[in-house]
């Protein structure tokens, strides 16, 4: 399934997105249940994170970042493209959920 990056940029201080933050949590690992979410986590500088997702078609994965609470609320937007990794090293770099 091809894979796509959804780069997602706060639109308001991240400390007004508190709650949906929570909502936006649970909609992450219930994507990470489905074997939707290849990767993601926030960017070192607290302007916003990286979401890779699998999806079918680009439509697909515009319909599940766009279902995201966090841009349903407008505390994040997102610009998305498919992604076509060609190198992959397990590093044990994060967690595995």
């Amino acid at each position: 399934m091809p894979l796509f990056a959804v780069f997602s940029e706060y639109q308001v201080p991240p400390e007004q997105g508190k709650e949906v933050f929570t909502r936006h949590l649970r909609y992450m690992d219930q994507l990470q249940s489905q074997k939707r979410v290849f990767i993601a986590g926030p960017f070192g500088d607290g302007k916003g994170a990286l979401i890779v997702l699998s999806a079918g078609s680009m439509e697909e994965a515009r319909e599940i970042a766009a279902n995201d609470p966090i841009h349903k609320e407008g505390i994040r937007k997102f610009q998305i493209r498919e992604w076509k990794p060609v190198r992959f090293l397990n590093w044990g770099l994060g967690e595995e959920k």
